[in-house]
């Protein structure tokens, strides 16, 4: 079906009997931009329609007019801090990239002031899903799931979200064009080239707790979230030779909004590192700081520290969530401390 073939269809035929979804497939894949906009205005058009349906442009270069009942399948989104969007620039290519041929992906910005925000959302394949998880993980992004394609579009239609689709292979500049348009107000980014002047973000520190036996497990975690750019003091960077151990510890656990402890077997059996957790457990039921917990091997929580099992862990295997839960805590103490300096 063509777009005029569609527009002749939707308006004559009454909509208890329209067949959804419907494919629209004399479409132009080069002209990605202009075809963006054209998808606007039909979206503008259907809305006048006392019916929620949408058109998605699918990365096979085909539009699909979904219907109501078919838009109850899991969203994907990652946010994108609006005052620092052009650091995600590249990673906003690599995804719509990224994408298979039966997806779909477009970018939503909110502009309302005092509520500025935006994310990219997608709809893929769960394998397919799982290579996006592990690449926006390696970056220091965690995907969020608790919203469906119908909610995305209600929370459109009341104005809350300003979006684009993103077609196959779009050109980067293309995507820089439509971060140039979508966003509204500047950047912090914007501004300082403008002359305004920013104190740096607040950035949390994780202490990192473990038994010298699970190093080699422990390594390759923090070494994720050093490239990530998280704040991390560890033993064997953070005490200098000549320094009182103990005393070095607890100075870094008072310096610290997070704590993850590595617990196993070998765990069990360190003072130290049971001190750590006794410790940052007072500081934790006192809702001073955050922690994790991430469980190695056989080990009962128990045997460490009583009713530690009450307490939410993750095991190695799971440790792409354990990630994503770090990030989620990160972000949520940024907010916290922003929140603190305002109201000071």
């Amino acid at each position: 079906m063509g777009i005029e073939e569609f527009f002749k269809y939707i308006t004559q035929v009454p909509l208890s009997n329209i067949d959804f979804p419907i494919t629209i497939n004399n479409v132009k894949p080069n002209e990605s931009l202009n075809y963006s906009l054209s998808i606007t205005s039909l979206f503008s058009f259907l809305l006048l329609k006392d019916y929620m349906f949408y058109p998605k442009i699918m990365y096979n270069g085909d539009i699909l007019i979904t219907g109501e009942n078919d838009m109850k399948e899991k969203l994907y989104y990652f946010r994108i801090p609006y005052n620092s969007r052009e650091k995600y620039i590249d990673i906003v290519y690599d995804v719509n990239n990224m994408i298979s041929h039966s997806g779909y992906c477009e970018l939503n910005v909110n502009n309302i002031p005092g509520h500025l925000d935006s994310i990219l959302a997608f709809i893929d394949g769960e394998n397919n899903v799982s290579k996006i998880r592990q690449y926006l993980i390696s970056n220091g992004i965690y995907l969020c799931e608790d919203m469906t394609f119908k909610d995305l579009m209600i929370a459109k239609s009341k104005k809350q979200w300003s979006g684009t689709t993103l077609v196959p292979n779009m050109p980067k500049n293309e995507i820089e064009e439509i971060f140039g348009y979508l966003y509204f107000f500047k950047s912090d980014e914007q501004l300082q080239q403008d002359g305004y002047s920013f104190e740096k973000e607040y950035k949390p520190k994780v202490f990192i707790s473990y038994s010298w036996k699970d190093d080699n497990y422990v390594k390759e975690f923090a070494d994720i979230l050093m490239a990530s750019d998280i704040n991390i003091w560890i033993d064997k960077k953070d005490i200098e030779g000549g320094n009182h151990i103990l005393q070095s510890i607890m100075e870094g656990i008072e310096e610290c909004d997070m704590a993850i402890f590595f617990i196993s077997n070998a765990f069990k059996n360190s003072i130290i590192g049971k001190r750590e957790l006794v410790t940052f457990f007072t500081n934790v039921t006192l809702g001073k700081k955050q922690w994790r917990i991430c469980k190695i091997d056989d080990v009962d929580p128990d045997d460490i520290f009583p009713s530690l099992s009450q307490y939410k862990y993750i095991e190695w295997q799971n440790r792409e969530e354990l990630l994503e839960s770090v990030y989620r805590g990160i972000d949520k103490i940024k907010e916290q401390h922003k929140i603190k300096k305002h109201n000071f």
